[in-house]
Parts: structure tokens; C-alpha cells; sequence
């Protein structure tokens, strides 16, 4: 069975580079195509042929004193170091119009030569529309030609119902020489383009991928024959997915999902309940199985790993209705091929390609699907979901969009690590807010920000309520609790995508609603952190008693403050965030006993679905120290307080060393993981499970405060620290 290619497409680069390019040269009638697409008419000076840009660029044109890939001449482009523009390039434009609704390859041999470390060249082909608009654009800056050697490369797109110009060529980014030879352009035929592929999928589709999207599963990460992170799975996983669903027939779904992986799983059987039933594993006296602890993506707290096995054994599911599987879990090691060879795909692709949307959502349901620690339900809800996100890949008209379903899909999870990146953002408004006394409430305004004041309630943000804006916010942000999740949605809220202007509707001690325009600035403009008030990282405080913020100091600073501490004065340690630098060992010196951390649960999972999944439990503690802190001690946290921050705070509450004052942490505690999809998100999650010492959740709870005080919109105005304020009566307080 032959599948069709879907070739990788990079980030959009130089656009208005290629404007120029183009600007001045006459479309070719779409019969021909290219002209002088092999070259050897040297020196041809028609407009509509190969032109150089910068159109000032002297060393670029035919070149018959190197050998050529074809005939006797190739076109060379080169770029001194000292150049004043970053690349150079060649092109030549072809009329769109009678390409409309097809997809079009362009083909050329190319090589390059320069530092690899520095400089690259790549194809480009670029479709403009009515209206001055760009349609598909790939210029390969994620698989550039790096080679000095011929090589023949290949890009393919769609051309939009109003396109009308079409340019292909050459670019060539840092110092050093590129060739082109042998270019071509041409229609495929019968392959659907994007536009047609916007259309929404219909039940079938949607079964068909939904069966593949398991099977995939199934095979990449539990097959012994398979390489879990072989890049080829990205590449399996777009072709799969274009494979299967337009597919009309179980017969032909059936014959598709064998052809696909049966390379990676000898002994695969798909069909009917009794057919699988029937299969019967491979038995042998070396037998070998994957081991995942958590799942290996390069990180070294999580190992994915080959083990010997007990006994054979064979993985049967349902994966469609009256469609069954069944995956040989085990083989013998000596049987394992070295490189298997199961397709000959490309392993990049451009997210602006269906098929790639679809890849990249059929490998995080699966990922998470079969790792993530913290599924209450076995997963029930997550398998509900798989059809609707299928769905909404398949239709999503641009990156931004298909970001949005993966923060919804990682949203779903209740995991304060769950994260996609890139995160956006790169400018952020002048002020800090939170969620506080039922509304968004500013607790932190830039120097020279006279418009805003600490304490002022957000009522409206860019003319809609705030609330209603926030919990939006919320359906896309992962937390495990509802204040966290709160307070992560209004930290995605202040991040901008640029410098337009935010019309806030502000409410202030007194008079009424007032609307400003508060202007986004970039991290060039910020002088240190936003933070709100509080005292130096390290204070004696007039009240008497010791202040240490743990989220603004260093393991040296915070050792050398505390060599200043009588072991009888009280002291306060500041949560209220995230901690860097700083070890754990101050906390021995609040106990005569080794301090340990809360059980840190990593899954060992050997099936499917969590299925029989193991836990490895892992932890570590702290030694006593000297001196001694014998005085009260508290520790500041709230909703901020997250990860490390509450190892720490769940060391301090299982042994009751000292006060919590504050509100519950984020119960997003354990080693984050982290994986890579086509398009280039990375999508972080929690890959292993802490509870408290007491064997209760962490996860929906988090760090419980001894002593439970939460801020007011009347304290932000006074400009008191009202969590504080109680720290420093608690361990000032005489008697007890």
C-alpha cells in the first residue's frame, strides 16, 4: 500500500523579502510552469526567470564551473560575512490562477556550503492571494539544507481559491554559497488541498482516526519492536492519520492499520473479537517488555526502558465498535531488528497541514492517555474527549487556534505543571492583579503608573466583565485547584501578544467606575521584578522578629542571614511563590530528627491505559543542623505556592515543625515532563504523583494552612500585608 507524503513546512521568514523577489516579474502562462527549470539556458534574461534578491546582488547567476546535479549548469547564490542583509535569495513567480484548488510540489536538488553552525540554505515556495494576503509559505528553516553534497529536496502545498501568484527558489541564510538544479513544479493530482480539508469530519472519519489514534498508541510505546522516540512516530502519526480518514470500509481500515504498524508490532492482529481472541503470543526464552518509569522524553527522572520478561503476553482492546486489537506486548529480544523500516515519511511537519494537526493531538491524547499519574476515573473522561478533539484539529484554521484546543486538552487534566509552550505573550501589563474578595483586584502597579492604584477592582477588561473574562481564561489554564486556576488564568490575562492598548474599567475607593487605556510594555522596559510590597528578602522586623523571603534569596544568602539568628528570636519564611537556588537544608535546623519529604509516587507502567500500573515510591531528607531555631516559626503561602515550594511546606506540616499561615498551595507537586509535537509545542505535564505524609491527596488540595488568613480589597488599599500581619502575631505573641 503506497501513502501519500506529507512533507514538513517551516515558519514564515523574510515575507517581505520575497515581496521584492517578486514584484517586478511577469507570471509564467501556468502550462510551463518554470522556465529554465534545468538551468542550462545560461543567461537568460526574461523576467518572468530566475532573479536574484537582493536585486543588487552581484554573486549569483548560473554557474557551469562546478559540476551540476543535472547537465552542465546549476545557479549558485552566495553571501560574504559582512553583507548588509541576513540572506540572499533567488525566485521566479508563476500565475496561480489556473492552479487554483490544487496542490503543487515543488522538486529541485539543492547543497550548500559554509559553517553548518551559522549558515543554511532551503527551497521556498510561497502562494499570494487577492488582496495582498499570503497563503501557504515554506521557506524549510526547520529542516534546512546543510549539506555540500546534491541532494534533491521536495516541498508541497495548497493553492488558495484566490491565489494569484506562485514563487518558488532558493534562499541561503548566513555566509557561504548554495546551488539549485533540476527545479520543477507540479500539480498533484487528486491530493486534497487545506481548504478542502477544512471541512468538518464526518462520523466515520471521526471513527476512523479515533481507532488509529489508539491503536498508535498501543504500538509506539508498548510494541517491544518499536523505538518509542524514533522522530519517524511524528511522521507516522500525520500519515496515519491522512491515511485513514477517508477510508469507507472496515476492510480497508483494517488493511490501512495493518500496513501501517506491522512493521512496528510483528505479530499485530486486527479484526473481529474472535480473530483477536484467537492470537496467541510469540513465546521464547528471552523474552523482553517495556518498562516505563513515568515515560522517558530525555529527562533523566523518568526511564523508559526494555526489561526481561516473565512470560509472554498479548495486549487486546476494543478499539472500535467491533473492531479489536491485538499488540504482542513481548517478543524476543534476539528477533528485536536493529532499525526497523515501517514507512519512508518525512518526519516534520507544518501545522498548517490537517494531517498534522491531527498527528500532533493523536500524540498528546496518547501520552497522557497512558502516563499522566493523577486520571481519578481510569481515564473514562479522557477517552470521551478524543472524538471532539479530532474534530477540532481537523478544523482549526490556524496555529493560534489549534494552540487553543491543546491548553483546553491540557486544561482538562487538572494539573498545575500542564502547560504549552510557546506560551505567547513577550509583553505584559504594567500591574499585578488577583482574585480576591470575589473579584480581580490590583495588588502591584509599575513606577510612574499614576492611573492605577493598588486595590482598585477590575470591573471590565477591553469592554466585557471582568469575571466572565477570567473564566474564560480558566477553561484554558491547568490547576488542580480553584484558586490556582484562578490565579494562572490572571497571569495569562496581563500577558499580551503585543503593545495595543487594554481598556481596563477600574473601581477605586471612591467615585466612580473610571476607564483608562493601560499600554502593554516588554521586558526591556521592566527594571527588575513586578512585585508586590513586602519587606526586604531579609528584615529584622520592628515587631522582633526575623523575615526571610525564600522566593527572592539564594542558597549563599539565605546560609549567611541565618548565621545572624539567636536560636530563641522568631522567625518567618515567605512561601508566597516559587523558590530558586534555595536547598532544603534550613529546614533541619527546626527539627532533632531527619526531616523527609512527602512520598513522591513514580508510575511503572507495562501495559496500556495505566492498567495494573505499579508505583515506585522515591523521596529524600534532610539532616538535623546546627543551631537550632528554637523560637515560633511560621511560613507565608498561598495559591502561588506550587511544586518545590510545597515539598517544602509538606515537610514543615507532616512534622509539624512550625505555623502555615496562609491560604492552600496549588497541589501541583512532582517532577514535571515534558514532550515535543509536530508544529513545534511542547506540551509539560506532571509525570509522577506526591501525597501528603498522612497518605491524603495533594493533587485538588494542596499544602493545607495551620492557620488560615487570606488578604481583603480594604487591606490592599491600606497597603497592609494582612498574611503577614498574622505570621508576625503568631510568632511574637507572649506566652503559649
Amino acid at each position: 500500500m503506497v501513502f501519500r507524503r506529507i512533507l514538513g513546512r517551516g515558519p514564515v521568514i523574510v515575507m517581505a523579502a520575497w515581496n521584492v523577489v517578486v514584484a517586478g516579474a511577469q507570471a509564467q502562462d501556468a502550462g510551463e510552469l518554470l522556465v529554465n527549470g534545468d538551468f542550462e539556458a545560461v543567461g537568460l534574461a526574461d523576467q518572468s526567470a530566475w532573479r536574484p534578491l537582493p536585486s543588487s546582488t552581484t554573486d549569483a547567476g548560473h554557474d557551469t564551473s562546478a559540476p551540476a546535479f543535472e547537465g552542465r549548469t546549476s545557479f549558485r547564490i552566495a553571501r560574504d560575512a559582512a553583507a548588509s542583509t541576513s540572506f540572499v535569495a533567488m525566485g521566479q513567480a508563476v500565475d496561480a490562477v489556473p492552479l487554483r484548488g490544487k496542490t503543487v510540489r515543488l522538486r529541485a536538488a539543492g547543497r550548500v556550503v559554509g559553517d553548518q553552525a551559522v549558515s543554511n540554505a532551503g527551497l521556498s515556495m510561497r502562494v499570494d492571494r487577492e488582496g495582498g494576503g499570503v497563503g501557504f509559505f515554506d521557506n524549510m528553516t526547520d529542516r534546512p539544507i546543510q549539506n555540500a553534497e546534491w541532494a534533491v529536496y521536495e516541498i508541497q502545498g495548497p493553492v488558495a481559491d484566490d491565489a494569484t501568484r506562485i514563487t518558488v527558489g532558493l534562499i541561503l541564510r548566513g555566509a557561504g554559497a548554495a546551488w539549485i538544479d533540476a527545479a520543477s513544479l507540479e500539480v498533484l493530482p487528486g491530493v486534497p488541498v487545506d481548504e478542502a480539508d477544512a471541512a468538518p469530519l464526518t462520523a466515520r472519519q471521526l471513527d476512523n482516526l479515533a481507532v488509529f489514534a489508539k491503536v498508535y498508541g498501543y504500538v509506539r510505546w508498548f510494541s517491544p519492536h518499536s523505538e518509542p522516540n524514533d522522530p519517524r512516530w511524528d511522521a507516522i502519526a500525520a500519515e496515519g492519520a491522512g491515511a485513514v480518514a477517508p477510508l469507507s470500509s472496515p476492510d480497508a481500515l483494517v488493511g490501512t492499520l495493518r500496513a501501517l504498524f506491522e512493521p512496528w508490532a510483528p505479530g499485530l492482529v486486527v479484526g473481529g473479537e474472535a480473530e483477536v481472541t484467537q492470537a496467541i503470543p510469540h513465546v521464547a526464552a528471552d523474552l523482553v517488555r517495556w518498562r516505563h518509569e513515568g515515560v522517558e522524553f530525555g529527562r533523566t527522572t523518568y526511564r523508559s526502558e526494555r526489561v526481561r520478561a516473565e512470560q509472554a503476553e498479548i495486549w487486546r482492546a476494543e478499539v472500535g465498535a467491533g473492531l479489536f486489537v491485538a499488540v504482542p506486548l513481548t517478543a524476543s529480544r534476539s528477533r528485536l531488528p536493529a532499525d526497523p523500516q515501517p514507512a519512508d515519511v518525512p518526519t516534520r511537519q507544518n501545522i498548517a497541514d490537517r494531517a498534522t494537526r491531527l498527528a500532533a493531538t493523536v500524540i498528546a491524547w496518547n501520552v497522557l492517555r497512558h502516563f499522566y499519574p493523577y486520571f481519578e476515573d481510569e481515564g473514562a473522561a479522557w477517552d470521551m474527549r478524543l472524538r471532539p478533539w479530532l474534530g477540532e484539529a481537523a478544523t482549526a484554521p490556524d496555529a493560534e487556534a489549534f494552540a487553543d484546543l491543546l491548553r483546553r486538552m491540557v486544561a482538562h487534566l487538572n494539573d498545575g505543571h500542564g502547560e504549552v509552550l510557546p506560551a505567547g505573550g513577550g509583553f505584559q501589563l504594567p500591574l499585578l492583579w488577583r482574585w480576591v474578595d470575589g473579584a480581580l483586584v490590583v495588588t502591584a502597579v509599575t513606577a510612574g503608573e499614576s492611573e492605577v492604584a493598588v486595590g482598585d477592582v477590575i470591573v471590565a477588561i477591553d469592554g466585557r466583565p471582568a469575571q466572565a473574562v477570567l473564566e474564560e481564561a480558566g477553561e484554558r489554564v491547568s490547576a488542580s485547584t480553584v484558586a490556582h486556576r484562578r490565579w494562572k488564568a490572571a497571569e495569562t490575562l496581563r500577558l499580551r501578544t503585543s503593545a495595543e492598548p487594554v481598556t481596563l474599567r477600574l473601581r477605586g475607593a471612591d467615585g466612580p467606575d473610571r476607564e483608562i487605556a493601560v499600554t502593554p510594555f516588554g521586558p526591556a522596559r521592566l527594571e527588575g521584578r513586578l512585585e508586590e510590597a513586602r519587606p526586604a528578602a531579609v528584615t529584622w522586623l520592628p515587631q522582633g522578629a526575623w523575615y526571610f523571603d525564600i522566593t527572592r534569596l539564594d542558597e549563599r544568602r539565605l546560609r549567611e542571614a541565618l548565621r545572624y539568628v539567636r536560636s530563641d528570636q522568631p522567625v518567618i519564611f515567605d512561601l508566597r511563590g516559587y523558590p530558586h537556588g534555595v536547598r532544603p537544608d534550613f529546614l533541619g535546623r527546626l527539627s532533632n530528627r531527619p526531616v523527609g519529604t512527602p512520598p513522591f509516587l513514580v508510575p511503572v507502567a507495562h501495559r496500556p491505559e495505566a492498567r495494573d500500573r505499579e508505583w515506585k515510591q522515591e523521596g529524600w531528607e534532610v539532616s538535623p543542623a546546627h543551631p537550632r531555631l528554637r523560637g515560633r516559626v511560621a511560613f507565608l503561602t498561598d495559591e502561588r505556592a506550587m511544586s518545590y515550594s510545597e515539598t517544602l511546606l509538606a515537610m514543615v506540616r507532616g512534622r509539624q515543625l512550625a505555623e502555615i499561615v496562609g491560604a492552600p498551595t496549588a497541589g501541583a507537586n512532582g517532577n514535571r515532563n515534558s514532550f515535543r509535537l509536530p508544529g513545534d509545542y511542547e506540551v509539560q505535564w506532571t509525570g509522577l504523583k506526591v501525597i501528603n505524609h498522612d497518605g491524603s491527596d495533594l493533587a485538588g488540595h494542596g499544602v493545607q494552612p495551620t492557620i488560615a488568613v487570606a488578604p481583603t480589597i480594604e487591606g490592599l488599599r491600606q497597603g497592609r500585608d494582612e498574611v503577614l500581619e498574622r505570621a508576625i502575631e503568631t510568632v511574637t505573641r507572649s506566652g503559649g
